[in-house]
Parts: structure tokens; C-alpha cells; sequence
């Protein structure tokens, strides 16, 4: 919401109608079924946030009680939203709590990542456009790295979200 009305004061500083302005959402995704996998992951997404803006966690009031992640940024390479095992950078973070972690990424079941997409949606009022990134970043055309229904057996990323999510928005 901060960032909403931001965008929206800044829209009117600069003579525009902040209705005029379109929002894009951005939200990394969790592939996993993994509970583990899904806590690690979540909180290198994160930590990823956290180290190129650490503002995503002040304004929000989000703790970081932890290295610096100066310090950190020595032991994943290239970041954590690029770090080639996602689950062991998100363990370097483990100090992060659930709801932080919770803040930076969609997760779960389909069911559960429809009700956190429509969440956030509703805080946000009016969205123009979605982008759902898996992580970890899966080949394209590769079968997603979680269990589906048979009739789904093998699919991708997008074939799944396009079958299992987004009917339940």
C-alpha cells in the first residue's frame, strides 16, 4: 500500500491522474511441494529483496536481525534471486522469521497461491498486470518440480499456473 500511494502522489506532483498510472505485480513463485524447500526459498527471495533495497523491509517495519548482508553477499554469488540452490541461500538467511519470509513470495498449493495473489490484489485496488516468476527458474517447457493432478501430469510452469491457479482468482 505504501508504495501505491507514493506512486499515486507522485502522479499528482507531476500533474498526472494517478488513476491514469497502470500497477504491475510482480511476485517470485515457489515451485516447490517441499515445506522446507518452500521456507528456504521464500526467505532467499527475501534476503534478495533486502539486499538491493533494504527499504522493502524499513518502511514495513520488517525485521533483519542477522549478518549484514554485505557479509553475505560473499557466500552467494551471483544474489539470492540468482543463486544456483536457492534452498542453501535462504538457509544462510535462517534467521528471518515466517512473516518476512511470507512477504516476498507466492507459495503452496494452487489454492494457496490464488488466495495470496487475490490478497494482495485487494491491497493494492486496481493491478493491470500479474507476473508470476518461479523460482528456482525452471527450463522452459520442462515439467514443473511439483506434484499435479494426472490430467496435468508433465506439464510446465505456465501450463500449470494457467490451469491451476489462475480459474481459481
Amino acid at each position: 500500500r505504501t508504495a501505491i500511494e507514493r506512486v499515486h502522489a507522485g502522479a499528482r506532483e507531476a500533474g498526472r491522474d494517478p488513476d491514469e498510472i497502470g500497477i504491475g505485480l510482480i511476485f517470485h513463485t515457489v515451485m516447490s511441494d517441499d515445506p522446507d524447500e518452500i521456507r528456504a526459498t521464500a526467505r532467499s527471495m527475501a534476503a534478495g529483496y533486502y539486499e538491493y533495497s533494504p527499504a522493502l523491509f524499513e518502511i514495513p517495519g520488517l525485521p533483519w536481525d542477522g549478518p549484514s548482508v554485505e557479509e553475505l553477499k560473499k557466500q552467494v554469488y551471483p544474489d539470492f534471486h540468482h543463486a544456483p540452490d536457492l534452498v542453501e541461500s535462504g538457509n544462510l538467511v535462517s534467521f528471518l522469521d515466517e512473516e518476512t519470509a511470507d512477504s516476498f513470495a507466492l507459495f503452496g498449493s494452487a489454492d494457496d497461491i490464488a488466495g495470496q495473489l487475490r490478497a494482495a490484489i485487494e491491497a493494492v485496488g486496481r493491478v493491470d498486470i500479474v507476473v508470476p516468476h518461479p523460482v528456482p527458474m525452471p527450463v522452459p517447457g520442462a515439467p514443473i518440480p511439483r506434484s499435479t493432478p494426472p490430467v496435468l501430469a508433465g506439464v510446465d510452469y505456465k501450463t500449470w499456473f494457467a490451469a491451476e491457479v489462475i480459474p481459481r482468482l
